[in-house]
Order: structure tokens, then sequence, then C-alpha cells
């Protein structure tokens, strides 16, 4: 078959302009990666390239902190709303998506880089536009809920080591946070467990099997349709545990509604793990953003997030009941690799910090008070 010219899509231009970014962008808000991709092929592209025949280079520019154009996209909108019920810290939130400093749609053209309206000696003041920020507290009956942070050392991996299933080889953090694991399992109705990551909820899944009469359940990172099998699963009969990661797709967008979960615990904080890229995108934001850290601010904060949205499936209407927990504690703290201050105004004050023996008395105290 022939094809014209016409019908063809030249990609000389998309790749002159990709290079062309790769050597004139900041080298500080974006990231450059060469990455190998095993594929074997006939015969290299020439005999001084040998590698060819069994790698493709992917060439990857990386944009570490989008705040500039994410800050061009929304003051081109006519007005925007932005909502979410974990967008805590508001301020960091703000800064980070550019907001704070978006410009009215008018003079989005006659200010083509915000550096050129800093440094003009006019009053620019006006171009800004208005941001409102309105912060709604949880409606539903306080009475209904109990909030707690289970006192336990850092779940770090220095802390906790390797996934050891014998608790005479498991270190002392382990054993301890499999003790909270069985409290928190054997509490009333459907339990979800969110650990730090996939590997660490099979772990969790294979202890309280050997510890708990409920029958336990496990999500991994799977398909959709395995996913609402298991889902299904835990919905079906009640009195099931479900242990996942807190970076999991069903702490979030799933609608838990009536008495589908009755207890819901964040394990640790999921922090990603450490790479070339994650540096980069740190160190962007420490050069970028005043009043956090770029490891706040690319880490901490976004982990702590995935936290509020795992226990938020616990209540969703006005007559469900529930028990929200955080094992670790860091989520009770401030101080340097705390956490605190990134929990919502309201659940500073409500979260009770606790130790693990007073946790299943207290517990038991709450749902015979609400039932």
């Amino acid at each position: 078959n022939e094809i014209s010219v016409i019908d063809r899509v030249g990609e000389c231009g998309n790749v002159g302009d990709f290079f062309n970014q790769w050597v004139t962008n900041s080298h500080v808000d974006f990231f450059r990666e060469v990455v190998l991709k095993e594929s074997e092929k006939e015969k290299p592209i020439s005999e001084s390239d040998g590698w060819t025949k069994y790698w493709t280079p992917k060439y990857q520019l990386y944009n570490c902190i989008p705040t500039d154009r994410l800050r061009e996209i929304f003051s081109e909108l006519g007005s925007t709303l932005l909502m979410s019920a974990t967008l805590e810290p508001i301020d960091v939130y703000s800064k980070t998506t550019g907001i704070e400093s978006c410009i009215s749609p008018t003079h989005v053209e006659e200010k083509n880089e915000r550096v050129n309206a800093v440094q003009d000696d006019e009053d620019h003041s006006d171009w800004y536009r208005d941001v409102v920020t309105r912060k709604y507290p949880l409606r539903f009956p306080g009475k209904n809920r109990l909030s707690v942070i289970i006192d336990r050392d850092r779940y770090t991996y220095s802390n906790r080591k390797g996934k050891d299933t014998t608790q005479s080889s498991m270190t002392k953090t382990r054993r301890e946070y499999l003790e909270s694991l069985i409290s928190i399992a054997q509490s009333h109705g459907n339990v979800l467990i969110c650990m730090p990551s996939y590997g660490e909820a099979n772990w969790a899944k294979t202890m309280l099997e050997e510890n708990v009469s409920k029958e336990v359940l496990l999500d991994q990172s799977s398909g959709s349709d395995e996913t609402d099998e298991t889902l299904e699963e835990f919905f079906t009969g009640g009195g099931k545990v479900l242990c996942t990661s807190t970076r999991g797709t069903i702490t979030e967008g799933v609608d838990y509604d009536g008495d589908k979960l009755s207890v819901c615990a964040v394990v640790g904080i999921s922090l990603l793990p450490p790479s070339d890229r994650n540096k980069a995108v740190e160190y962007a934001y420490d050069e970028e953003l005043d009043g956090v850290s770029g490891r706040d601010a690319t880490n901490k904060i976004p982990a702590v997030r995935k936290a509020r949205q795992a226990y938020g499936r616990v209540l969703r209407g006005d007559n469900e009941k529930g028990v929200r927990v955080l094992v670790d504690e860091r989520y009770g703290e401030t101080r340097y690799g705390g956490v605190k201050q990134y929990l919502g105004d309201d659940e500073r004050e409500e979260f009770e910090v606790m130790s693990n023996d007073a946790f299943s008395e207290r517990v038991r105290l709450f749902w015979e008070s609400v039932e």
C-alpha cells in the first residue's frame, strides 16, 4: 500500500522541541533521566552502537515543581473551584498549585511571564485575582465516631526491618505493631487495615490469619475486576478484616456506606521510596518554596493526605458510626519527623493519643455507647 507524504506524521519537530527543552529548561525545576529499557532487536543501529541491539534508551524530562504551569492554566480560566476533604495544609496547597498568585484572565496576555510584573516599576497589584478559602468542619455527630492515635514507636524500615513471620525473629517494633494489629482486627464489624505498602499488607494478612478468628482478606495491586470481587466479599457477611496499602486504590473513591466499614486503621506513614527523581523533587521545592521543607511538601504532606483519605472511608453519612485509628507516634507529634501539624484543625483536637493497652477498652466502651 502507498502512503502519501501528507498522510505521514513527522516527529522531527517534536524531538527537536524536546531536546531544546532538555538543554534550556531549569536544572532545578526539571529532572533529566535516561532509562534503558530491555528490548532485543535483530541487529544494532550501527556496529559502533552494539548495545542498541539489547537496549532502547528512553529520555525523560520530569517537571519537578509544576507550580508555574498550573498557575498559567488557572490564570486562563474565568473562575476555578478546587474542592476536597484533604487539601490541608491550605497554605502549602496554595503555594504548590500557584493559585495564590493567579493572574486575572484580562491580564494574561499583557503579562506573559510573572517575573516581568515583579520587576516592573508600575503597580500591578490589581492584576492578581482574589482567592477565597472556605473551610468546613466534619458535620456528622461527634458522638458517633472515635478517633485514636495508638502511641507506638515510629514504623520505619530501620525500626521494623524485614517482614518476619515468626515473632521470635521480629524486631521489637514489629512485634509491638503486630500486637496493635490484632487488637484492631478484633474490633467490632468490618475492619480496614492500611499498611505503608502492599508488601506490608501481605505480612499483616499472614499474621492476622494466625491470630484472629475473623476472616482476613488481602487487596493487592490488581485489575478493577479483581478489586471489585475482593470488596464484594468484604461487604458480604460482616465482621471481616481487609488488609491493603494506604496508597492503594480502595482507600479513596470507594463508598463504604452503611455498615460496610466500622473501623479503619492507618499504620505508619506511607512515604515515597527513595529515588533520584524523588530527591530532585525535594530539592526543587526546597529552592522554590518558603515556609515548608521540600521533604515535607513532596513526601510527608501527601502521605498524611493519603491517610486522611483512608480513614475518611469510615463515616459517609449522619447516622453512621465508626472508629478511626492512626498507629504511629508521629501522628501525635510536631517535632522532627512528626506530622500532627499536617492534620486538619478539628482532627488535631479530636484524635486521642493512647497506649495499645488502653485502646481495646476504649473501643469497647465506644461501641457500647452508640449501640
